[in-house]
């Protein structure tokens, strides 16, 4: 008795040189425009405000809540990139890049020279409110995230987060990023259930 055969014989094989059933599929070499297009590509997700070596700078006179923010930032961004922010309370001297943050009130303590263009873009008004802006200072970045109160810097801290592009050694930020939000209602208490 033979074998159960699962490829058929097609007519004429019995001619042609044995192969085997299963052969791989062979792919033609990549053309130009195939590199180019995945080149673009790279290029395109890989620009943004390189953040990998930038301070964090806060204004001296922090609420609990919001220092404790501030903790947080710096934790989840060293978990998730293995890169520590340092913290300064006043603008570094050398034109490196920069995260800001402190609430709307602190604004002239934390904004550095861009403080007065800051004040004058108010954003959104309300409890819980934040803003995200970003600006440049020669080749380095500068990012505020502006709070209206302590827990509009922890959510504009919470937001940074989810748009921050992180892997080991490397931090960056979409380009031109400019957010202000504000919850029509605000909703306070607890949930102790589903």
């Amino acid at each position: 008795m033979q074998p159960r055969r699962f490829v058929h014989p097609t007519p004429g094989a019995a001619s042609a040189p044995s192969r085997p059933a299963h052969r791989l599929r062979q792919f033609p070499p990549p053309t130009p425009l195939y590199l180019l297009v995945i080149f673009a590509h790279a290029l395109a997700t890989a620009r943004g405000a390189d953040l990998s070596r930038a301070t964090l700078v806060t204004p001296p006179n922090l609420s609990a809540p919001e220092r404790k923010a501030i903790t947080m930032l710096v934790e989840e961004v060293e978990k998730r990139s293995r890169v520590r922010w340092p913290i300064a309370q006043a603008w570094p001297a050398a034109p490196t890049p920069v995260v800001a943050v402190g609430p709307a009130s602190a604004l002239r303590d934390f904004g550095g020279k861009f403080a007065a263009d800051l004040a004058a873009d108010p954003g959104v008004a309300g409890a819980e409110g934040f803003r995200i802006r970003q600006r440049r200072d020669g080749d380095a970045s500068a990012v505020f995230v502006i709070g209206n109160d302590a827990r509009g810097v922890l959510f504009g801290i919470g937001r940074l987060l989810r748009e921050l592009r992180m892997r080991p050694g490397a931090i960056s930020l979409p380009d031109e990023l400019s957010i202000a939000t504000a919850p029509q209602y605000p909703l306070r208490g607890h949930q102790l259930g589903y």
